[in-house]
């Protein structure tokens, strides 16, 4: 049966506190005042309905898309979890595939993922673990290694594959902010994790990093996610799309040996290094079918706040404690919506693809609340004082119709958190984002203004955790002003950030103000043209939404 067919009954649960109905939560709240009470990541709060959970989780299957131009990854994550923790097929230069299913290698295990996005010459897999026997080998095609799809286990929260050329099984499971990886080793005196922070679906720019003791390495690696955009904006900005990943991680023996490398080779023994295209490993003596494990905790901040973020996350938490939580945390969500009809490859259909959408946006709220917002090519660290940051693989063109009003109702309790992240955007860098990322800048790669659908339809629905003055005044100033630091170049809809002169003054997008969508350009910024004036309205500026 076509999935389009299936006959399904959706019964959708707010799961807020006490609050078992699609209500949005405190809607006669000040337009100002915070109302994320279920703030919390995890989702672990418990709805009234239905009185008990059933298994959802056993009808996801996270290989579904990963074949072709889908760009999924079939690693671990929680939900909107920061860190996913994903295999990293090997790619030509400029692929932006994470996982392609259509590979025969593995490079190792990257901790920062970009999940569904379409182009090319640009992305994350960052901070990647390679396992590895034998001589010590620094470049990707060197150390990946092959595998079969046979020897591959992926379920939320989990994901398992035996790498052939080491003879090594790797599992890796994740928190929100952190994850935990068990590999099972041959018998060797040289089994060796590398970790290598020049690896880049982008490009590396510079890092450091750290041998901190016998059982713990710990660093930072500086990247342009976008290399295209990079080159664009960075000759006039300097900082546009540079992104900083820092890791802390905790061996669970002593290292037998160690070292790093550089471009110049690799240093046995040495302590740290830095620069660009730059690594470590760590080499153990291993018995039958020994276990080593690393608890990687992940930070945009720093090292240390790394290191908080794995404490918070993971603890003295085992593999498997931290996997079934997680995997909990995936099912609690799941039961928001039951259905019936059709049979278990249906539910299969209908649950992977509920569960690829409440991967986006990230929750980038790091422990004690901190978060890292370099759009304007600062370091600024802030604190989110009860409510989420949220921002990542949020490309709002035409999601701003699907999964952010399927949002509203699967998760009311998040919606206000995601406007109000985006309202920060507005307030540091003078633009609402149409694509928003975890690097410095703004991605500008999506025509018009999607981010103000999404605010219209949560105030047309009385949401009210964010300032709905300062909703108005964004959305005026993207309806209304422009700018573009690279010239007009026939691409007016790529690189602007408000709204084109051409259709401020003509009321369309001509031909030559953009040779290759002037006829979508004019339909998107129509449709956002109304949305406007939902807002207007509903500030009670009637004669402004009129205009």
């Amino acid at each position: 049966m076509p999935w389009y067919n299936i006959p399904i009954l959706a019964i959708l649960l707010a799961g807020c506190g006490q609050q078992a109905s699609t209500t949005p939560p405190d809607t006669n709240a000040d337009a100002n005042t915070d109302t994320a009470a279920a703030a919390d990541s995890s989702a672990d709060t418990q709805p009234l309905w239905p009185p008990t959970f059933v298994d959802l989780v056993q009808y996801v299957d996270p290989m579904i898309g990963t074949e072709g131009p889908g760009n999924v990854i079939p690693g671990a994550l929680a939900p909107h979890g920061m860190v996913r923790v994903s295999p990293d097929t090997r790619e030509e230069p400029g692929s932006i595939d994470g996982y392609e299913y259509g590979r025969t290698r593995i490079d190792g295990f990257a901790h920062a993922h970009l999940e569904g996005p379409g182009g090319s010459n640009n992305g994350y897999s960052h901070v990647l673990f390679a396992p590895t026997v034998g001589e010590i080998a620094t470049l990707p095609e060197d150390y990946s290694s092959p595998f079969s799809h046979d020897s591959e286990e992926a379920a939320p929260g989990y994901y398992a594959v035996t790498l052939d050329g080491p003879g090594v099984r790797a599992e890796v499971t994740a928190a929100p902010r952190a994850a935990v990886h068990r590999y099972t080793f041959p018998a060797t005196d040289s089994a060796s994790l590398l970790v290598d922070l020049g690896y880049s679906r982008g490009q590396s720019l510079g890092g450091w990093i750290q041998v901190a003791d016998e059982q713990t390495l710990r660093g930072c690696g500086e990247y342009t996610v976008h290399p295209l955009v990079h080159l664009f904006l960075g000759l006039s900005d300097g900082y546009t799309s540079e992104a900083r990943v820092c890791f802390h991680a905790v061996f669970s023996r002593p290292f037998a040996s160690w070292g790093v490398w550089d471009p110049s080779g690799p240093t046995t023994g040495a302590d740290g290094t830095e620069g660009p295209q730059i690594g470590a490993w760590v080499t153990f003596d291993t018995a039958t079918e020994e276990v080593i494990e690393v608890r990687v905790g992940l930070s945009y901040i720093d090292e240390d706040q790394a290191r908080d973020n794995l404490e918070a996350d993971v603890g003295e938490r085992s593999f498997e404690e931290v996997r079934e939580e997680t995997a909990a945390a995936w099912n609690t969500l799941l039961n928001r919506v039951r259905v019936e009809g059709g049979d278990d490859e249906d539910r299969t259909v209908f649950y992977t693809a509920l569960y690829h959408s409440l991967m986006q946006p990230a929750d980038l709220t790091e422990a004690g609340g901190r978060y890292m917002l370099r759009v304007d090519g600062t370091d600024r660290i802030e604190v989110a004082e009860g409510w989420r940051y949220h921002t990542d693989d949020w490309c709002m063109w035409d999601t701003f119709r699907t999964s952010h009003p399927l949002g509203t109702l699967v998760e009311p309790e998040r919606r206000g958190d995601l406007i109000r992240s985006m309202l920060r955007w507005y307030q540091v860098g003078g633009w609402l984002p149409k694509c928003t990322w975890r690097a410095a800048g703004y991605s500008r790669v999506m025509i018009a203004n999607p981010a103000v659908p999404i605010i219209a339809d949560a105030m047309a629905k009385g949401f009210k955790g964010f300032d709905w003055d300062l909703a108005w005044e964004a959305a005026r100033k993207a309806a209304t002003e422009d700018v573009t630091n690279i010239g007009d170049g026939g691409l007016c809809g790529y690189m602007n950030l408000g709204t084109p002169k051409d259709y401020i003054d003509l009321g369309y997008v001509s031909h030559e103000c953009d040779t290759t969508q002037a006829a979508s350009m004019t339909l998107e910024h129509a449709h956002d043209d109304w949305c406007t004036a939902v807002i207007a309205e509903a500030v009670g500026r009637e004669d402004e939404a009129a205009a």
